[in-house]
């Protein structure tokens, strides 16, 4: 016997903004196995379902020029990036970052002093 629940999680109604360039879409969006299904039939049933009637789904931002390495692994890096959307940080592009720290004595120092400012 086949499974009512054809989707892990289905998003009914949501305006869909696809990253592709393409006008925002009204559609139901759907994950099956940790995978985006779009389009999903109208008759179609999840486990967990959220009408997202009057809101947007897009897919995560990129933010290419962060300083997120410097609250990396804490819940406030977590949940500052996340809760507006960002799924991916560039690092770095200051020239300096925390990740990899060299084991050299004056590329350690050095470190050391620009991380303190």
């Amino acid at each position: 016997m086949k499974n009512m629940c054809e989707y892990d999680l289905l998003i009914r109604n949501a305006r869909v903004i696809d990253g592709t360039g393409a006008p925002a879409f009204t559609a139901h969006v759907a994950v099956r196995e940790g995978k985006i299904v779009l389009p999903v039939p109208e008759n179609a049933r999840g486990r967990e379902e959220v009408d997202a009637t009057g809101l947007t789904l897009c897919p995560g931002f990129i933010d290419a020029h962060s300083h997120g390495d410097s609250i990396f692994g804490t819940e406030a890096g977590r949940l500052c990036k996340v809760s507006q959307g960002i799924t991916t940080e560039i690092v770095g592009q200051c020239g300096t970052t925390r990740w990899p720290v060299s084991q050299e004595a004056d590329k350690k120092e050095l470190f050391r002093q620009r991380m303190s400012n």
